[in-house]
């Protein structure tokens, strides 16, 4: 089954992605593992970039790496989070345990992109976060769903996962390539030139990016960074070749 989480942005990664301390542990219904920001990152955040508009309502956290039936003394854990959707601003406090607390967000948030920024922590050390559960009125939408598909993608092909466009200002095209392997192309041009609005498949190598539709393919050259993408060669239409940049 698809699901509904494009890709999951943060602020920084202690080991810069690598699996023991990557973003999506935080999402991966395992306790076990954690997402660890950098030491120097003041608020440690996570974006979400979601395939469709979702109404989020309901998290709930382990705030922090547990050993015993207590927090460890060498890790910062949650104490304060700050949710939104870029309209509505929630601010919620959370107690000192090792247990999962699940919080009814009220109002809920509701768009394509949530963003949960830490804003106070207790203790001292890296932040590290075992757990982050996120629900819509549709369903859960974290779990160990994710934890299979980012498996399943190399380290590179990840790097292309996310909302991009060519102009944040006045976007003519945006891809969408999303952790299920599916991608959302869509091109709006502000000239009178024809538009066009594809949905398909997706995989994603050091070097290319290729794109699948029915019968069409295209395997086009890419050169993907942090926050850029430059396509080059024969995309599925003629639009798609450009340079992109990831959408804030």
């Amino acid at each position: 089954m698809a699901t509904s989480i494009s890709a999951l942005r943060a602020s920084s990664e202690k080991d810069e992605g690598k699996p023991r301390t990557s973003a999506y542990n935080a999402i991966d219904g395992n306790a076990r593992t954690s997402w660890c920001s950098s030491a120097d990152d003041p608020s440690p955040s996570l974006t979400f970039t979601l395939k469709d508009v979702r109404e989020i309502s309901k998290i709930g956290l382990i705030v922090g790496v547990g050993k015993d039936g207590d927090l460890v003394s060498d890790k910062r854990s949650l104490k304060k989070v700050k949710l939104s959707d870029g309209t509505t601003v929630l601010e919620l406090t959370f107690q000192k345990s090792t247990k999962l607390q699940e919080v009814v967000l009220d109002p809920p948030l509701r768009g394509t992109r949530i963003t949960f920024t830490v804003t106070e922590t207790r203790g001292a050390g890296p932040f590290c976060l075992p757990e982050l559960s996120v629900k819509s009125l549709k369903g859960q939408l974290t779990g160990s769903s994710i934890s299979r598909k980012v498996r399943a993608l190399s380290t590179p092909a990840r790097r292309f996962l996310g909302s991009w466009t060519d102009n944040v200002d006045a976007p003519e095209r945006t891809i969408v390539i999303s952790l299920d392997g599916t991608f959302h192309y869509r091109y709006e041009p502000l000239l009178e030139e024809e538009a066009h609005n594809l949905r398909g498949k997706w995989r994603g190598s050091y070097k290319r990016l290729t794109l699948e539709r029915g019968t069409k393919k295209a395997s086009l050259k890419a050169k993907v960074t942090d926050e850029t993408l430059q396509l080059t060669g024969k995309g599925l239409t003629s639009s798609m070749a450009s340079e992109y940049v990831r959408v804030p």
